[in-house]
């Protein structure tokens, strides 16, 4: 009569059969390798991290470059960076909207940038002229009007600066606006299911934040594959060069535009003797001919000069520092 197995034994023989079992499908399940067909990635991930830390300078540029032409200030957040189909971020943009397709340098492709109409209508008041700063919801749902287009495409210009800075672009052709689109639905650029590399920035103007939008740099692979790679491999790219994004803001700074003001004299007078002033005639301000002129900037005296004559034209030669 064969052996019958006691329990414990059965229990034993079962334990060792299925940890080989667990073991051999463990080592199976690391060799498989998942793909989306949908949505396939197009780049490597030294690559995606390269591009993320890129758009890091780009959302610190942009900052930079709106806060000194709307002097107020401007925050910019990188909010996310991924791989998407060009279709699905089509449907994501709100409609209307302010949609610029951009030529790339050098390497040809176009992408796109958008600006979400929470955050443009309040840019585009602001530099026609408004002193307030209006919340983002108020922004009325149709399309850009013949100036607001005008308007709109000097935003996406500036931006544009502060990507090719971002970028390190200074020395190649500069990126172009090919055209404006309102309806997002109209900009193919490439297949809808062409995967693309999409940033999303979140921007924030006025003190505290109060106005608040997004904006998205869209780059699709298929016509832009070259573009991406220079850019994926930007000396410093991928280390989190934080010593060249601060070079950049630095740079970006010494753009920002200030009043220069030369001040010969002041003096306050009535109102009935500035009615009766004409051509010709002569104001005594207590100055006299050799004194210092005060050069002022943004408001505040900050240098002594004296004046003179340069080339046919009045000037002012700077002596040191204003002393009240």
């Amino acid at each position: 009569m064969p052996d019958v197995l006691s329990q414990s034994e059965v229990d034993a023989l079962l334990s060792s059969v299925g940890g080989r079992g667990t073991g051999e499908a463990a080592r199976q399940a690391e060799r498989v390798r998942y793909y989306d067909f949908l949505r396939p990635e197009r780049a490597s991930a030294a690559e995606v991290r390269a591009l993320e830390e890129l758009q890091e300078l780009v959302s610190r540029s942009l900052a930079v470059a709106l806060s000194g032409a709307l002097r107020l200030p401007v925050g910019s957040r990188l909010q996310s960076f991924e791989q998407v189909a060009w279709g699905e971020f089509l449907l994501g943009l709100p409609n209307p909207t302010c949609l610029a397709v951009v030529e790339a340098p050098t390497s040809g492709g176009r992408f796109a940038l958008e600006i979400g109409p929470g955050v443009l209508y309040p840019i585009i008041e602001r530099l026609l002229g408004s002193n307030v700063v209006s919340a983002g919801g108020a922004s009325p749902p149709r399309p850009l009007t013949q100036i607001e287009r005008r308007v709109a495409v000097a935003v996406v210009e500036m931006m544009l600066a502060a990507l090719r800075e971002a970028w390190r672009l200074e020395g190649r052709e500069p990126l172009r606006v090919a055209q404006l689109e309102t309806n997002p639905q109209t900009a193919m650029l490439a297949p809808p299911a062409e995967m693309a590399a999409l940033a999303r920035f979140e921007l924030s103007l006025g003190e505290g934040g109060s106005v608040s939008g997004a904006a998205h740099v869209c780059i699709p692979f298929g016509p832009c594959r070259e573009f991406l790679r220079e850019l994926a491999a930007l000396p410093g790219a991928a280390t989190g060069a934080g010593g060249e994004s601060a070079g950049a803001m630095a740079r970006a700074l010494l753009r920002v535009p200030l009043r220069l003001e030369a001040i010969l004299a002041r003096r306050r007078v009535p109102l009935r003797e500035a009615l009766a002033l004409l051509p010709g005639s002569v104001v005594e301000t207590g100055a006299r001919a050799g004194d210092d002129v005060v050069l002022a900037i943004a408001g505040r005296k900050k240098l002594r000069a004296s004046a003179g004559e340069y080339r046919g034209r009045k000037a002012v030669s700077v002596r040191g520092g204003f002393r009240p």
